[in-house]
């Protein structure tokens, strides 16, 4: 009967340390994927379109 009792307890705790295992994985891909996304260099911006704006609210006519 204590055999039983301890392969299921063991049974639990090993698959409970494996979930804890997917868990850990998965959260630290999703870290490093959000890093990455974070430090990427910005686009340089497109200085044309206030010269633009301008050069259209002042046109005459």
């Amino acid at each position: 009967m204590m055999n039983i009792v301890k392969s299921v307890v063991l049974h639990h705790l090993v698959r409970g340390l494996i979930m804890l295992g997917a868990v850990a994985c998965g959260s630290a891909e999703i870290f490093h994927a959000e890093y990455r996304q974070r430090h990427q260099p910005l686009p340089e911006p497109d200085w044309s379109i206030p010269h633009q704006w301008y050069d259209a609210a002042h046109r005459s006519g």
